[in-house]
């Protein structure tokens, strides 16, 4: 666990403090159990992302604080437990979340009692595709952290401007286990030559005299042998399950405590790897299901893993929407006539509660997702954050 932290630190710079003593509540959000290829495309929405999050906090909570939150909504009494379902009261997407009364409650009251949050999030497509990468032999001018995110940032855009070419490909030469590397290699060479002559492409690369999709080619004709990390796995399963992102969060926050809803698959790993960690332990949300169990803690603990139902599950629906739209349309989301006083200003509150959680601690922040859609997060967030490759 040790060597593992000191990776995860390496790879992100001294950006955090880890060693510092939290209680972290996580919930969870796009668990599908795996990610696959289908015959018509992926086992889920790719537009949707994992998220694993909640609520973090280094001073108590005080279950009065609590209370007054939950009686503040009134589906709070009816209900076994409090779920962002509740909180969301239909919403189809983040604009037309930040006008319902309850998720304005919600926000109002993490944004005035100064209460910080953390998240975790993948793109489960771009995951998919960083083994591309990692599996060719690159001079090491190439190999820094940043230059590796954006050689893998541009891949994917390429391999997404043509999703359906993509997959196809990936089908039919059994990604990720990839026996004729040759071929899926010269497969992978047409998918970037098809985006290098689109309009998207001379708007994002052109200009800049991006040459990262020329080096990838290069190496593409350069590649001897077998593909590394394309070997050895199932074809079409992209992503066996996300059990990694809790074994970060755990090797990485080893001085703190982290209370996890109950999550029998993750549970059942962790507990093959035998980590010998006591800095953590799954409970259940529902107060009457954990007394049932004799799991039962305390109703403030129940309450705050609820209250991180709600985090994450707002946190992904503002990833799909940052997600959805076209980059050029950000510049002006401030002046946006569509939304009204109130969404705005719930909308203010919800970035603040961001920034100020990611100014105490920049690893409450992590992300496996490209360049571009980085820069629309901190766009949106109106602020500079370190990127995860």
């Amino acid at each position: 666990m040790t060597d593992l932290r000191d990776c995860i630190i390496r790879l992100n710079g001294s950006r955090g403090n880890s060693d510092e003593s939290y209680k972290f509540f996580f919930d969870e959000t796009g668990n599908n159990r795996s990610f696959s290829l289908t015959r018509t495309g992926f086992s889920s929405n790719e537009s949707k992302f994992f998220v694993l999050g909640g609520i973090v906090t280094k001073r108590d909570i005080s279950s009065k604080t609590i209370k007054r939150l939950w009686n503040s909504i009134p589906e709070s009494n009816r209900q076994e437990e409090l779920k962002f379902k509740t909180i969301r009261q239909g919403a189809k997407n983040f604009p037309d979340l930040l006008k319902k009364t309850h998720f304005q409650k919600v926000v109002n009251w993490l944004y005035k009692n100064y209460y910080w949050i953390h998240f975790y999030y993948i793109d489960n497509f771009y995951f998919s595709i960083v083994d591309i990468v990692d599996s060719l032999d690159f001079e090491s001018k190439y190999w820094t952290q940043n230059w590796n995110h954006h050689l893998k940032s541009a891949l994917y855009r390429a391999v997404k401007y043509n999703k359906e070419k993509s997959v196809d490909i990936f089908r039919c030469t059994m990604y990720p286990d990839v026996e004729d590397y040759k071929l899926f290699l010269s497969f992978m060479d047409d998918i970037i030559e098809d985006f290098m002559r689109s309009d998207e492409y001379k708007r994002r690369y052109l200009d800049k005299r991006d040459m990262s999709l020329e080096v990838i080619r290069e190496q593409f004709t350069q590649a001897r042998g077998s593909l590394p990390f394309l070997n050895n796995n199932t074809p079409g399963k992209l992503i066996d399950d996300y059990t990694a992102p809790y074994l970060l969060r755990i090797a990485l926050f080893r001085n703190s405590k982290l209370v996890f809803d109950h999550e029998l698959e993750v549970e059942n790993q962790l507990e093959r790897l035998n980590l010998g960690n006591s800095n953590y332990t799954f409970v259940e949300s529902s107060i009457p299901q954990a007394k049932e169990k004799n799991k039962f803690i305390d109703d403030k603990t129940h309450e705050l893993i609820q209250l991180s139902d709600i985090i994450v599950g707002t946190m992904g629906m503002f990833l799909e929407y940052i997600n959805s739209d076209d980059v050029k349309t950000l510049k002006n989301i401030s002046e946006s006539m569509t939304w009204n006083a109130s969404q705005r200003e719930t909308y203010d509150k919800w970035k603040s509660v961001i920034k100020r959680s990611v100014q105490e601690n920049s690893f409450f922040k992590e992300s496996v997702t490209d360049e571009l859609f980085e820069n629309k997060f901190n766009f949106y967030i109106g602020e500079r954050f370190p990127v995860k490759a």
